[in-house]
């Protein structure tokens, strides 16, 4: 049996603190769970994000600035190569119980 959970219900559950590394490669979902976390204000416990974006998503370079802007709020690009490897890494973990907290 599979149970399919919210990526914040499981990060609550599971990880209720601060996560070091997330790396996400997966062929075009990172758009939809990365404006999840973001909306839920689970990417300000995420000390790094390393992302693929992928470009054959509808809107791909769209969605993909509208995250980056967001992700600006808290973290900061360490590295960009575009639509094969990106790296954020938090600004101030300190201040990361969720302020500000970042909206899509």
């Amino acid at each position: 049996m599979v149970e399919i959970v919210a990526a914040s219900e499981f990060f609550d559950e599971r990880f209720p603190g601060m996560i070091d590394l997330m790396k996400i490669n997966i062929e075009g979902a990172e758009y939809e769970l990365l404006e999840h976390l973001i909306g839920h204000g689970i990417i300000a416990r995420l000390k790094n994000v390393q992302v693929q974006f992928h470009d054959f998503v509808p809107h791909a370079v769209e969605r993909m600035r509208e995250i980056q802007k967001v992700l600006g709020v808290t973290h900061k690009l360490t590295y960009q190569y575009p639509f094969i490897w990106e790296n954020w890494r938090i600004k101030n973990e300190s201040s990361s119980s969720g302020e500000p907290r970042a909206r899509l």
